[in-house]
């Protein structure tokens, strides 16, 4: 059983990997193949973590809809998870997708999670900022950059 929780996660890492190198159709491949595993064996954490690659295949490829689908149920079941670094790294996505003030909640419900994984810390401070200079709050957006 450990050997099969530890080769999901190793997956999920794998495809966000691969979505990092926008090689998009095997981060899909990898992330659909979880998603029918955790399925199959009622993993709430892996189902949320396989639609949440989803949603960024999805956000890449300019399928918005998609994409907030996707994040939006591997927000539900991170929540049902009560795992704090699936639900900001999700809320993360989740901003990304979004504009304006609903990023910028994302964004700030992420940080609220207090996640353990400071990686996911710096990437939701990083894109706080990011959104904060789109809006010309250059001082905000500096702030924000130096936090991260």
């Amino acid at each position: 059983m450990i050997a099969l929780v530890l080769a999901a996660a190793l997956d999920i890492a794998r495809a966000i990997e691969l979505t990092n190198e926008w090689k998009l159709d095997e981060a899909e491949a990898i992330a659909t193949k979880s998603l029918a595993e955790a399925i199959a064996c009622n993993d709430l954490v892996e189902r949320a973590q396989a639609l949440d690659v989803l949603g960024i295949v999805a956000r890449s490829r300019g399928d918005l809809d998609a994409a907030l689908d996707y994040t939006s149920e591997a927000l539900a079941l991170a929540e049902y998870a009560n795992d704090a670094d699936l639900l900001a790294r999700t809320y993360n996505d989740l901003g990304r997708i979004l504009e304006g003030d609903r990023a910028r909640d994302a964004y700030r419900r992420g940080l609220a999670q207090r996640p353990h994984n400071r990686v996911i810390v710096v990437r939701l401070l990083n894109n706080l900022g990011n959104l904060e200079r789109d809006e010309s709050d250059l001082a905000e957006a500096v702030r924000l950059y130096e936090r991260a």
